[in-house]
C-alpha cells in the first residue's frame, strides 16, 4: 500500500533532519548489511550445517549409534537456526527473494524455450 503525500512529506523530514543531527550514524547505517541479508547468509550456512549433519548421520550411524544422534543432533539445530534467521528476514526479506528466485527461473525459462525453439527450427 503506498504511502501517502503526508506521510511521504513526513519521512523526509525525519530522514532529513536524522542526517543533520548525526551524518555519521547516518552514513553508517545507510551502508550497512542490514538484518536481511546477515539473516539470508546464516540461512545458507545452517544449511551447508544441515547438508553436514545429514553426512554425519548416514556416515557415522553405522559405526555407532552415538555419533549417529551427534549428526541428528546437528542437523536439528541447523533447522533451529534456520527457522530463526528466516523470521529475523521477515516477509520482506523474503519476498526479495522469492523475487530473485523468480527472476533467475523466468531466465532460464527464457533460455529454455530459446533453446527448444532453435531445435525445433533444425
Amino acid at each position: 500500500m503506498p504511502l501517502s503525500e503526508d506521510d511521504q512529506r513526513i519521512f523526509s523530514q525525519i530522514e532529513r533532519s536524522f542526517y543533520e543531527s548525526d551524518p555519521e550514524f547516518a552514513h553508517r547505517v545507510a551502508t550497512s548489511p542490514g538484518v536481511v541479508s546477515h539473516a539470508t547468509r546464516n540461512m545458507k550456512l545452517s544449511g551447508v550445517g544441515f547438508v553436514v549433519g545429514l553426512g554425519l548421520l548416514i556416515g557415522l550411524f553405522t559405526v555407532s549409534p552415538l555419533l549417529g544422534f551427534i549428526g541428528f543432533a546437528v542437523m536439528v539445530g541447523s533447522a533451529l537456526v534456520f527457522v530463526d534467521n528466516a523470521r529475523k528476514a521477515g516477509k520482506i526479506g523474503l519476498q526479495n527473494l522469492n523475487e530473485a528466485v523468480k527472476a533467475r527461473q523466468e531466465t532460464m525459462g527464457s533460455a529454455r524455450q530459446r533453446m527448444r525453439d532453435r531445435f525445433r527450427d533444425e
